[in-house]
């Protein structure tokens, strides 16, 4: 006999490790979808008393956020139940919450107890993202499952390009011509493959590229554009979706950068349409303000992002550059963990980290770079006074006649956790190793993002070394899912390997990280 006259459609067991990375998130996401149905989170006490010790011993705003939601709900006396053994609350019309009283850590008692207590058509669920909890808790018989709304799996960074075969989808782009095919009455489905995804990522997204092919074997290229509305300086909405053709001369990769049109930005070209499309849509693109760029070892993602980044602060005959200098983060994680840590380094910040910096020391000397001849440390000195990197930088005239910022450093060089509390207006953030930062400091992050600043975050999320992170849960593939239906955002994935034959070859080896 259940306790309430409720029917439940199912009954879910959150673990603590679900409310510390989604925290009340967790009460609207797994509410029942459709209507006329009601699900009941059950939130065991022993579970409760995990987020508590956590609150207490670390920063854990999900555990403590949780907490605060409840208490909205009771002190609204949203109480529909109460007895020895439980309190019921109601959430909303498609779910309730239910409080145990009683500390009884065993899951498979627990799973009884809750059938006992209530009436669920499909039974009791629990969650967790904890790989060894799920395989334990199979293993004893329990339903368990991993958050699917938390979690942005690696290959969300192939969203940026999605390719289809379909003949009759090329054929309708060339004859709706420079007009583009519209979206309003377009239906995707039709034509790209979106097995096992969500209902709501059935859909193409504003700055997201097609690679289609017609019948004669070619392939061409298409992207979703649109136009965006502004409310001083801020976009604020779109209209007018449509898919157009890229034009036959972009084949050529040549690049336009203000008022120019160029082979190169400062001295390095497209390798591939790929590096073109990162380059000419996304990282010199003013309607793109976020964007992402994936890709693994020897792409080019470092190398066109950073010359790109500089291109955006030089100055040209005297003109305003587009952005007054670059702010850089990068993580400090270190390939191999600890052990491989040379231990505490003394000096200044950038002393510190100098040796985190060298993949863009590294594009910034590389030999077709223009920027070769002028040292790296020079961008991080101060154009009128001494700063901590040395005397006042000299601002030279680079090739073409670019002058550097006047007013201020080129590049701001700050550790990610001195952050909060900043504001960075007309500025060029570039976050590296995105996939190395937790979804909690990734958002900190773009949090800091004041009027006329682009982000660009560069990743690699089959690759992570920060072991807060996860190749699902990492600060790179959650901003992606958050901020890929946005029209002012753009991902892109870099997929070949420029470098030797022995670094391509060594993406089938498998080995880990231990």
């Amino acid at each position: 006999m259940s306790v309430t006259d409720q029917k439940y459609h199912t009954a879910i067991v959150p673990l603590d490790d679900i409310y510390t990375l989604g925290g009340p998130t967790v009460f609207e996401k797994l509410q029942a979808k459709e209507n006329g149905k009601k699900n009941l989170i059950v939130l065991p006490d022993h579970v409760f008393t995990t987020l508590n010790n956590l609150n207490e011993t670390t920063t854990d705003d999900g555990a403590k956020d949780t907490a605060d939601e409840i208490l909205k709900y009771q002190d609204s006396n949203k109480i529909i139940f109460r007895n020895e053994e439980v309190s019921v609350y109601r959430i909303s019309d498609r779910l309730d919450l239910a409080m145990t009283h009683s500390s009884e850590p065993n899951l498979i008692n627990l799973e009884g107890k809750i059938k006992t207590l209530f009436s669920a058509n499909q039974g009791v669920e629990f969650i967790t993202n904890n790989s060894f909890n799920r395989v334990k808790l199979r293993n004893s018989g329990l339903k368990v499952e991993k958050s699917k709304f938390l979690l942005a799996d690696a290959t969300i960074v192939n969203k940026g390009i999605i390719t289809t075969d379909n003949y009759d989808f090329q054929a309708k782009l060339f004859q709706a011509g420079e007009k583009g095919l519209s979206l309003n009455d377009f239906d995707p489905t039709k034509y790209f493959d979106f097995e096992d995804q969500d209902d709501e990522d059935k859909q193409l997204f504003m700055n997201q590229f097609i690679k289609t092919q017609g019948k004669d074997g070619n392939f061409k290229y298409a992207r979703v554009v649109c136009n965006l509305i502004r409310k001083k300086e801020r976009v604020v909405d779109y209209n007018t979706p449509r898919i157009l053709l890229l034009r036959e001369d972009e084949y050529s990769r040549v690049l336009t950068s203000g008022n120019k049109r160029t082979n190169t930005i400062l001295g390095i070209s497209a390798n591939n349409m790929e590096q073109y499309i990162a380059l000419q849509y996304g990282l010199l693109n003013p309607d793109v303000t976020l964007f992402f760029i994936s890709g693994a070892q020897g792409s080019g993602k470092t190398i066109i992002s950073y010359v790109a980044a500089m291109e955006q602060i030089l100055s040209y005959n005297n003109q305003r550059s587009q952005f007054e200098k670059i702010v850089l983060f990068k993580p400090n994680n270190i390939m191999g963990g600890k052990e491989r840590d040379i231990g505490f380094l003394p000096g200044s910040m950038y002393e510190k980290i100098k040796e985190h910096l060298k993949p863009f020391m590294d594009a910034h000397n590389h030999p077709q770079s223009a920027l070769k001849g002028f040292s790296f440390d020079e961008l991080l000195k101060h154009p009128r006074y001494e700063n901590e990197y040395g005397k006042r930088m000299t601002i030279p005239k680079l090739p073409g006649g670019a002058l550097l910022p006047q007013n201020n450093e080129a590049i701001e060089m700050t550790y990610s956790g001195f952050a909060r509390g900043r504001t960075f207006s007309n500025t060029l953030m570039v976050i590296d190793e995105g996939e190395n930062l937790t979804p909690y400091e990734m958002k900190t992050l773009i949090e800091r993002s004041g009027v006329g600043t682009k982000i660009i975050v560069i990743g690699d999320p089959f690759q992570v070394d920060n072991p807060k992170c996860t190749r699902e849960i990492n600060g790179l593939t959650h901003a992606i899912k958050q901020y890929l239906p946005m029209p002012y955002s753009a991902l892109l994935h870099l997929p070949e390997n420029f470098r030797s034959e022995m670094s391509r070859d060594s993406a089938s080896w498998h080995v880990y990280n231990n």
